[in-house]
């Protein structure tokens, strides 16, 4: 979480887009990037289409969103980050991870 200049007050979660390479697709497989941290609170689901995109990179990243500064009262906050991938009507998790989202006035 970045403090937003010109005295906004806000805070703008940013983090580093991941990439996923689109190899050996069949149907029209969907990627989900799921990411909540509770103690702020955000969530955001992303949903990317991967039917067409063989031998593409596809980038994976988050919506930017404003924090009020009245949840933001740590330094840091846990947050679960997963990804899933839905082949026909199911979705399969393909990992989930717990990060630490650090907090800079």
């Amino acid at each position: 979480l970045v403090r937003g200049g010109f005295d906004a007050g806000t805070y703008h979660l940013e983090a580093r887009p991941g990439s996923v390479r689109v190899d050996d697709v069949d149907g029209n497989p969907t990627l989900k990037l799921a990411v909540d941290v509770p103690g702020i609170p955000y969530s955001d689901i992303r949903t990317y289409e991967l039917g067409g995109r063989e031998g593409e990179t596809v980038r994976l990243r988050f919506r930017p969103v404003d924090v009020s500064p009245e949840y933001v009262t740590d330094d840091r906050y846990d947050a679960t980050v997963s990804l899933w991938l839905r082949s026909g009507d199911e979705y399969v998790q393909l990992s989930q991870e717990t990060v630490s989202v650090g907090v800079r006035r």
